[in-house]
């Protein structure tokens, strides 16, 4: 039976023909939603929300736009792909008291790399009709909350391998309330958690505050919860079973919430384009970042993140561990270090630096009089990337912490090193570890230590050192120097 619209009684919605399509195909694209944000020139009106409310209040981006225009019986994604719906990969969730322009540039910070991959966006997938029609499409003709359509979405994303994106929002942690006040986000990060989809928390709203509100997780409990529509609060908690439960889910879930002054784009597999729009969206919102984590991103060249560094002016800890930076993205980064006066830390573990990205590094320590921790395990680096960082310790005179383990390096690069600890007077820990270092190179670091006593720290773990090293080194002069073999 088909209502008002062209929904079904079962909560599908109907193409133009008339083939009933089911929930886990209501998918919009990031490139759709690109169209949609200029067909109705969101950008003009940065104060309009998704929903209606406000001080006074206000129509919403959904009754002022949605409604008017996409009346047919069919929500704005199957509008946009009727004949050929778009199966569901990725799950947006977030609640309604966002500014709709906030919304589209948040959601397509972490999407645009996927620019054909069918999203889930509530207000744009269900067909914004009647309350029977909505509540036709939320339960799919079921009074068991397992059977609605969100459980069905996320089968869909789990089918498809793909993840759920939690989007929170400015005015929801201004509230004090925090994102998991609303019944309806408590219930997705449970289907999600129960069907094992991966979950990642957008960056620019991953805070315990913006998650979790002034309470923060020690006085979270779920059925505090509210939602929009009383009708909604009532069914979700008639159809809970455990709410101990879903309050565990929920932490567990939101174990890594970020602190405040961090944006952690971790593990996003984010392009060079998508954290051009991740600087961007830090600029505009005027965020003063302290530690920026882009740790497993596709940053390859990274020259977003290098022009960044040259004229930002708060981040002290930069995470950049497997982005596959190459040695055009180390150059470009070493450029930047050699303006920049605020940057302390600098993690680029597992990139491809080598001997020409040392180089460049090495280049950038000579002028730079900021950075206390250098992180470069696992690059590759030989012995002339070795001995070029050697001659920057020399001019160096800030630098505190360098870590070159699992690197190529072999004696030469080890006693270029020696050479530099001979003179340097400021480096505490040196991490040599799962080289190629023999006893040669062990007998010139035991030799620096006689003259360098500031060393607090020589990691030679899983060397070629024998026990004619070993011994060189157990008489170094310096024995405020750990030095594990």
């Amino acid at each position: 039976m088909i209502m008002e619209g062209k929904v079904t009684e079962c909560g599908k919605q109907l193409t133009e023909r008339g083939e009933p399509i089911e929930a886990a195909r209501w998918g919009i694209t990031p490139r759709q939603l690109q169209k949609l944000e200029a067909r109705f020139r969101t950008r003009d009106d940065p104060n309009l929300c998704v929903g209606s409310g406000g001080a006074p209040p206000r129509l919403g981006f959904v009754a002022k736009c949605i409604e008017p225009n996409y009346n047919r019986g069919r929500g704005v994604a199957l509008t946009y792909n009727d004949p050929n719906p778009k199966p569901i990969t990725l799950m947006i969730s977030h609640c309604w008291s966002e500014p709709v322009s906030t919304f589209f540039r948040d959601v397509l910070i972490t999407t645009i790399d996927t620019p054909d991959a069918g999203m889930f966006i509530c207000f744009l997938s269900l067909y914004q009709g009647t309350e029977r029609e909505l509540n036709a499409q939320v339960n799919q003709n079921s009074t068991n909350m397992e059977d609605g359509c969100f459980w069905q979405v996320l089968e869909s994303v789990k089918r498809q391998a793909g993840r759920m994106i939690v989007v929170s929002n400015k005015n929801e942690m201004v509230s004090g309330r925090g994102l998991y006040s609303r019944l309806w986000c408590t219930w997705e990060v449970w289907c999600a958690v129960q069907q094992d989809v991966a979950m990642h928390v957008h960056p620019l709203t991953g805070t315990e505050t913006h998650l979790f509100g002034s309470r923060g997780k020690r006085g979270f409990a779920a059925q505090e919860g509210r939602c929009g529509r009383e009708h909604d609060a009532r069914q979700i908690k008639a159809g809970v079973r455990s709410w101990k439960r879903i309050d565990n889910a929920i932490l567990q879930a939101s174990e890594f919430t970020t602190i405040t002054g961090e944006v952690s784009a971790a593990g996003l597999r984010l392009s060079n384009a998508a954290v051009a729009k991740l600087m961007l969206a830090i600029a505009e919102e005027e965020l003063q970042p302290r530690i920026l984590n882009l740790d497993q991103n596709e940053l390859q060249e990274a020259e977003t993140v290098a022009d960044f560094l040259k004229v930002n002016a708060s981040v002290d800890e930069l995470y950049l561990n497997t982005c596959h930076i190459n040695n055009l993205g180390i150059q470009a980064l070493g450029d930047a270090l050699s303006a920049n006066t605020t940057l302390q830390t600098l993690d680029l573990r597992n990139n491809s630096i080598a001997d020409i990205g040392a180089q460049a590094l090495a280049d950038a320590l000579s002028a730079n009089t900021t950075l206390r921790m250098l992180y470069l395990i696992d690059n590759s680096i030989p012995d002339i990337g070795a001995q070029a960082l050697a001659d920057a310790l020399r001019a160096n005179t800030t630098l505190r912490t360098l870590y070159l383990c699992r690197n190529s390096i072999a004696d030469i690069g080890a006693q270029a090193l020696a050479g530099a600890l001979s003179a340097n007077t400021t480096v505490e820990q040196l991490g040599l570890g799962e080289n190629s270092i023999t006893d040669i190179g062990a007998q010139a670091l035991a030799g620096a230590l006689h003259a360098n006593t500031t060393l607090r720290y020589l990691g030679l773990e899983g060397n070629s050192i024998t026990d004619i090293g070993a011994e060189a080194l157990k008489n170094r002069g310096n024995r405020n120097c750990s030095v594990p073999i």
